[in-house]
C-alpha cells in the first residue's frame, strides 16, 4: 500500500535528522515531481518545517497531511499565521496527554478524528458524545483509565474547537480568501510577510495619542485606550476582520490572462474604496492604499451591522462537522458578516448550549491564526465624542455626486439639442441647392425646347428634370419624417417648420396601372443566371418583399448590385434608389465576397442601368 503524505514527511525529516542519506533519497523517490518541489519549498521554511514536525510527533494526526498543497500555502507570506496555527495543534493535543511526548505518540487516529472540530466545553451535545468514549477507553485506548480521567477533564478546558491538520489545511483556504483581500492594501516585499508589510505600512496617522480607532458598526466608530503597539495591531485585525466581512466582493484580481472565455467576477469599487478609507483610518499608509481610494464612493444598500452580541451557541442540530472549519456556507456566511467586528471578536463572554454557531467557528478560527486577544475595554469606550457617522458624509457624497450627473446630462442634452438643429437646418440647405440646379435644369430643357424642336413636349411623367423633382420632394419628405423621429423630446420654435419652395411645374399624376419589374439575377459558378423576374404593381409594392421572403427561406441572400446584403422588407428602395431593379441571390454557404465577385457584381448593376436609361425606363421613387 502507498504511503501517506504524511508519513512520507515524518520518514524524510527523521532519516535526515539521523544522517541516514540512503534512506532518506529511498523515501524522497517515493515521491512524484510535484511533491518533491513542494517538500523542496517547505524545507526550505525552516520554522514552519519544524513546527510541521513537531505536529508529527502526535502519531493520529499524521493522515491529514497534505504535502501537494504547500506550494499554495508558502505563496500566501503568511508564515507567522502558519507558524501560531501549528503550535496551537502541538499545545492543545499536548496539554491533553500532559505534554508527554511518549504520550503523544499514543494518540491514535481514531481519537483524533473523533474528537477534531468538537467543543466539548461549550457544546453540551458534544460533551455528552464524547464522555462516556473517552471514559470507556473507546478513544485515548492505549491510556488507563486513570489518564483518561485527566485527559477528559483537560479536554473541557478547550476553548474554541479542538484542532487537527485536516482542519488547518481547510483553514488555510479561508485564511487565504482574507489574504487576497489584505494584500490589495500592502504588497510584501522579498522576505517579507503579510503581517511585516501591514507594520511597515502603519504609520500611526491622524491617531489621537494614547487611543485607538474602533470601528463598531459599517458606519461607526470610537476609541478605546491603547498604546502604539496595540494600535497597530487593533489596526491589522480590524483590516482582516473586514476581510472576513466581505472578501466574497473583494475576489483576487487573475495575473495571468485566461487564455479559454469563462465567467469571472471582479472586485466591488465601492468595497475597496471603503477598505482603503478604513486602513488610512486606523494608521496605514502605502501606495496601493492611495490607488484603491481613487475607487468609486457609491453608497450601495447593505445589510444593517449587528451591534447586539452574536449567539455563539444554540439549541437543536447547530452545524454538521464539516462546517466546523474552511469557508462558510453562503446562509453562514451573510449571518456572520452582520458581527464580525473586533468588538464581537474579543468578546472573551462564554456560552453554553447543545451546539456551536457559525459565529463560534468564524471566532474560533480569527483566535487561532492571529492568537488570543486581550479583551476591549468596552466601558471606557468613548461613544459620545469619538463615535462617528460615516452615513452622513458618504450621503452628502453621494448627492454631489447625482447634482453632477444631473449637471453633466443637461449639458449633454443641450449640446445634442444643438447637434440636432444644425442638422436639421444643414439638411434644408442642401435641399434648397439640389432643388434650385433641378429648376435650372427644367428652365434649360424649355429653353431647347422652345427653339422649334420637333418631337412633342415632355409630360409630367416623361420629363426627366420633373421626375427627378419629384422624386426630390418625396426623399425630403422622408428625410423630414426620419428627422424629426431623431428629434423627438426637442422643442420646436414658431416657423421653424421646413418650408418646401414651390417649383411652380404642374406635376402630372403617374399612371397607376403601370408595371414595375424586378430582375432576380442567380449567382453560379462564377456566373449571374437570370431567375424569375415578378412584375410588381406599383400599388401593391409588398409583393417584392414577399418574393424575396421565399428565397430567404431557400436559403438564399439578397444583395444590391454593390454587395450589400438586404432584408426582405429594404428591397423595395434599395433597387429603386439604385435604379438598377436588381437583386442579386448568393446561396449562404457559397458567400465569399471578394474583389472578383464586388467587380462582376457591379458590372452588372452598370449593365441594369444602362439598359433601363435605354430603354427609356426610369422611375420615380415611391
Amino acid at each position: 500500500m502507498k504511503p501517506s503524505d504524511g508519513q512520507i514527511f515524518c520518514k524524510i525529516r527523521q532519516y535526515h535528522f539521523q544522517q541516514n542519506l540512503h534512506f532518506e533519497w529511498r523515501w524522497w523517490g517515493r515521491l512524484e515531481l510535484h511533491g518533491k518541489r513542494c517538500l523542496k519549498q517547505l524545507l526550505g521554511h525552516e520554522e514552519v518545517a519544524a513546527a510541521l514536525y513537531a505536529v508529527y510527533g502526535i502519531t493520529g494526526v499524521r493522515d491529514g497531511m497534505r504535502l501537494h498543497t504547500w506550494h499554495t500555502i508558502l505563496a500566501l507570506h503568511c508564515d507567522d499565521l502558519i507558524l501560531r496555527y501549528l503550535q496551537y495543534i502541538r499545545n492543545t493535543w499536548g496539554k491533553l496527554v500532559g505534554h508527554d511526548a511518549s504520550a503523544m505518540k499514543n494518540v491514535d487516529e481514531v481519537t483524533v478524528k473523533a474528537l477534531e472540530l468538537k467543543a466539548p466545553r461549550a457544546s453540551t451535545k458534544d460533551a455528552d458524545e464524547l464522555r462516556g468514549r473517552v471514559l470507556g477507553g473507546v478513544l485515548f485506548s492505549s491510556f488507563n483509565q486513570q489518564d483518561r480521567m485527566g485527559i477528559w477533564a483537560r479536554l473541557q478546558a478547550v476553548e474554541g474547537l479542538i484542532p487537527s491538520l485536516y482542519a488547518f489545511f481547510e483553514d488555510v483556504n479561508y485564511l487565504k480568501a482574507l489574504v487576497d483581500c489584505v494584500t490589495r492594501l500592502v504588497t510584501p516585499s522579498a522576505g517579507d510577510t503579510v503581517s511585516t508589510a501591514l507594520s511597515h505600512a502603519y504609520s500611526d496617522a491622524n491617531q489621537d495619542t494614547g487611543r485607538a480607532v474602533l470601528q463598531l458598526t459599517e458606519s461607526s466608530f470610537a476609541s478605546c485606550p491603547a498604546n502604539p503597539a496595540q494600535r497597530a495591531d487593533l489596526g491589522v485585525r480590524q483590516l482582516y476582520a473586514y476581510a472576513m466581512r466581505h472578501y466574497l466582493q473583494m475576489p483576487r484580481e487573475r495575473r495571468k490572462k485566461d487564455l479559454v472565455a469563462r465567467h469571472t467576477t471582479s472586485a466591488d469599487p465601492t468595497i475597496l474604496r471603503e477598505f482603503a478609507d478604513l486602513a488610512e483610518r486606523l494608521g496605514f499608509k502605502s501606495p496601493e492604499i492611495t490607488a484603491l481610494k481613487q475607487c468609486s464612493n457609491i453608497m450601495v444598500a447593505r445589510s444593517p451591522s449587528m451591534d447586539a452580541k452574536p449567539r455563539l451557541v444554540t439549541d437543536g442540530n447547530g452545524l454538521k462537522k464539516k462546517d466546523g472549519c474552511g469557508l462558510p456556507n453562503m446562509e453562514e456566511y451573510m449571518e456572520d458578516c452582520k458581527s464580525l467586528f473586533v468588538k464581537h471578536l474579543h468578546d472573551l463572554d462564554e456560552e453554553q448550549g447543545e451546539r456551536v454557531t457559525s459565529f463560534f467557528v468564524r471566532k474560533s478560527i480569527y483566535t487561532i491564526f492571529f492568537g488570543k486577544p486581550s479583551p476591549l475595554p468596552i466601558e471606557d469606550l468613548l461613544l459620545s465624542d469619538s463615535v462617528v457617522s460615516e452615513r452622513q458624509e458618504r450621503e452628502t457624497l453621494e448627492q454631489e455626486r447625482l447634482e453632477q450627473e444631473r449637471r453633466d446630462q443637461g449639458r449633454q442634452g443641450q449640446e445634442e439639442k444643438e447637434r440636432l438643429r444644425t442638422r436639421r437646418t444643414q439638411t434644408r440647405e442642401d435641399y434648397h441647392k439640389r432643388l434650385q440646379r433641378l429648376k435650372e435644369k427644367k428652365m434649360l430643357s424649355e429653353r431647347l425646347l422652345g427653339k422649334g424642336q420637333d418631337s412633342e413636349p415632355w409630360t409630367a411623367s416623361e420629363n426627366p428634370s420633373l421626375k427627378d423633382e419629384r422624386r426630390l420632394e418625396d426623399q425630403q419628405k422622408i428625410d423630414q419624417d426620419k428627422l424629426l423621429e431623431v428629434e423627438e423630446g426637442i422643442d420646436r420654435q414658431p416657423g421653424e417648420d421646413i418650408q418646401v419652395e414651390s417649383s411652380g411645374a404642374q406635376l402630372e399624376e403617374v399612371p397607376n396601372d403601370a408595371a414595375l419589374c424586378i430582375n432576380f439575377k442567380i449567382h453560379e459558378r462564377g456566373t449571374w443566371k437570370q431567375a424569375s423576374a415578378p412584375t410588381i404593381d406599383r400599388l401593391d409594392l409588398s409583393k417584392i418583399e414577399k418574393v424575396a421572403k421565399i428565397w430567404i427561406q431557400g436559403r438564399w441572400r439578397l444583395f444590391t448590385t454593390n454587395l450589400r446584403m438586404l432584408a426582405p422588407q429594404q428591397c423595395q428602395d434599395a433597387v429603386i434608389a439604385d435604379e438598377t431593379y436588381t437583386i442579386l441571390l448568393i446561396r449562404e454557404s457559397e458567400i465569399n465576397i471578394d474583389y472578383e465577385l464586388l467587380s462582376f457584381a457591379m458590372k452588372v448593376g452598370g449593365d441594369a442601368v444602362l439598359a433601363n436609361e435605354g430603354t427609356g425606363r426610369r422611375f420615380e421613387s415611391f
